[in-house]
């Protein structure tokens, strides 16, 4: 399985769409340090408010991820190999959802050294707004990708 995941990583969109949502939360909020550069909790609620830009990347990501399988007629390959249907396809929502949420992940990485020094107290609380945020965009990039594939080829 280890191996089948490094291979999506290379051939599958899912660096691509990591890559555009970190590099687009980063944006979003270096652009506004003033709303969130006071506390932890602010940090993650604006990055949480912020899911209204990262939701839709992450879909359309996993939908190009699906259309792309599709217009190839890869769909019809990898059918017709004799493996279990969750064998076929674990590992791309595995790569997929492991490089989204890292991707959301990362924008807290890069922003939290901008206030490690003046933010003192972390609450529990923040924690679960990131898993939440996290399950939203995974949620969305694995959404798309079955509208991708279920998209007509044509």
């Amino acid at each position: 399985m280890n191996r089948m995941l490094r291979i999506e990583l290379r051939r599958s969109a899912a660096l691509g769409a990591a890559l555009i949502l970190l590099l687009t939360g980063a944006i979003v909020c270096y652009a506004t340090p003033g709303r969130w550069s006071s506390s932890w909790m602010a940090l993650v609620m604006i990055e949480r408010e912020y899911l209204v830009l990262l939701f839709p990347l992450a879909l359309a990501a996993g939908a190009w991820q699906g259309r792309r399988e599709s217009r190839a007629g890869l769909a019809e390959l990898i059918e017709s190999t004799p493996r279990p249907r969750p064998q076929r396809v674990l590992p791309l929502l595995g790569a997929l959802g492991i490089t989204v949420a890292g991707g959301y992940l990362a924008v807290l990485a890069v922003t939290a050294p901008w206030i490690a020094g003046t933010a003192r107290y972390l609450p529990a609380a923040a924690f679960a707004v990131v898993a939440v945020g996290v399950l939203a965009v995974v949620a969305a990039a694995w959404l798309g990708l079955a509208v991708g594939r279920r998209w007509p080829a044509g």
